[in-house]
């Protein structure tokens, strides 16, 4: 396949790790700082690590289907 100078390639971001590490956070957030004795609005804490969880789990989620879908396509080729 010939390279062209002037060809333009688009290059999409992998939000993949981003994702996982905010998992992590919102896991850490929800099970460590919010179960820590005295902690000023625990409820609240956990409420957001678990929305930190399933929003940027499933934006992971999306990525990991991204790539098996692309994994898939250039196989059948």
């Amino acid at each position: 396949m010939k390279q062209y100078e002037n060809e333009t390639r688009i290059v999409r971001p992998n939000y993949a790790l981003p994702a996982l590490v905010l998992v992590a956070l919102g896991y850490y957030i929800t099970f460590h700082i919010a179960e820590m004795p005295h902690t000023p609005n625990a409820t609240l804490l956990k409420s957001v690590g678990v929305m930190c969880m399933l929003i940027f789990g499933g934006l992971l989620l999306a990525e990991a289907l991204k790539a098996f879908r692309r994994k898939e396509k250039t196989q059948s080729t």
